[in-house]
């Protein structure tokens, strides 16, 4: 099972505990999480892992 579908499964994790745990299971992607400006376009400034591998 995913990360994610493994976190929800847990009933009794913290916001805090969550979060962490979804950053600690990022760390070794392909890029960082970081925050999109409010009106920054996903069309200019794509995720690495939403790119197409033409």
């Amino acid at each position: 099972m995913a990360l994610l579908g493994q976190l929800f499964l847990n009933k009794t994790l913290t916001w805090p505990e969550f979060q962490e745990s979804v950053i600690e299971g990022h760390q070794n992607r392909q890029g960082q999480i970081r925050l999109r400006k409010p009106k920054q376009s996903l069309y200019t400034y794509p995720a690495p892992d939403c790119m197409c591998q033409a």
